[in-house]
């Protein structure tokens, strides 16, 4: 099973975006620690609901290949989860999970626009699957309770909400129900004494630092994300950005195209690039719910090179 998957990860780049989701579940559980910010609905369904709420805090990434539907069916987009939520969850108990579905997006407005780009850009002489690098490195640091909990999720009957996703969610390269169990699998891996070891092996080997400062402060961001939309709902500051951060991707992937031109050319040392990361990380904070200038690196250089001047 540990080889199939690993494999499948390796062969299926989709598959990366089944990771993460033992720190989707801390932020979901810790929110529920501020019960008494939200407004009464909401704090009714999550007190009586608890499970489905931690659930879909989960399941919000069952479905893989989320972009091949294009952006406007894309699973996390606000527009196509809300109108479930809005629309289609019947029960109590769907729209709880539902809460937690966007409370996912909320989180990943953080993930994707901020913490993902940023750190794919940090480690750009990383030739492959930065994306699950970075998040299977940021599950480390979930306490051991959390993934107790995720174990759980396979053992009790969620097939309300299930169909809820399957019924309104729109086919991507898999159906849903082989979708739910390559996710099931992914579970099962990550609960696996083999794979927590091989990850803390990475990342004690790796050249590319994830200190407690860094991961306190993305950590942070994401749970105020997801506290202030469970307070707000569609009024919270999250809806300002894409919870699939595609532009910011984007992004990324053009400034590690950039930077190992500058490389190739000799143009790129130790100290200059370690500048550049502290604009580009500044740049990227900024901007997760505003608009802001995103230089490109050679801006980036000239910025350096006034400021040295100066």
């Amino acid at each position: 099973m540990f080889y199939l998957l690993i494999l499948l990860l390796v062969l299926t780049p989709s598959l990366a975006e089944a990771w993460g989701g033992i720190t989707h579940l801390e932020y979901a559980h810790g929110a529920l620690s501020c019960l008494a910010a939200f407004p009464p609905m909401v704090k009714k369904l999550l007190q009586k609901y608890k499970a489905h709420f931690l659930y879909g805090s989960v399941a919000a990434d069952i479905t893989l290949g989320k972009d091949l539907r294009g952006y406007i069916y894309n699973c996390h987009n606000w527009r196509v989860a809300f109108d479930i939520f809005d629309n289609k969850a019947k029960t109590d108990a769907q729209k709880t999970f539902m809460l937690g579905y966007l409370s996912h997006l909320a989180a990943d407005t953080v993930s994707h626009n901020y913490f993902v780009p940023y750190t794919m850009v940090y480690s750009w002489g990383r030739r492959f699957f930065q994306h699950v690098y970075w998040e299977m490195r940021m599950d480390l640091s979930v306490p051991e309770n959390y993934w107790q909990m995720l174990q759980g999720f396979l053992k009790e009957d969620f097939s309300d909400d299930d169909s809820l996703l399957e019924g309104h969610l729109k086919r991507t390269f898999f159906s849903f129900s082989t979708n739910k169990k390559i996710f099931n699998g992914l579970l099962v891996l990550q609960q696996l004494k083999k794979y927590k070891e091989m990850v803390s092996h990475v990342d004690q080997k790796s050249e590319w630092a994830l200190t407690q400062a860094d991961i306190k402060h993305y950590k942070s961001l994401a749970q105020k994300a997801v506290i202030d939309f469970l307070t707000r709902v569609d009024q919270s500051f999250c809806m300002d950005a894409d919870p699939t951060g595609k532009l910011k991707m984007l992004y990324a992937r053009d400034l590690v195209s950039q930077l190992k031109g500058l490389a190739k050319d000799k143009q790129l040392n130790k100290e200059s690039e370690a500048k550049a990361m502290k604009l580009i990380k500044k740049s990227f904070e900024e901007s997760i719910y505003r608009a802001s200038f995103l230089p490109d690196i050679h801006e980036i250089m000239e910025i350096q090179a006034k400021s040295y001047d100066s």
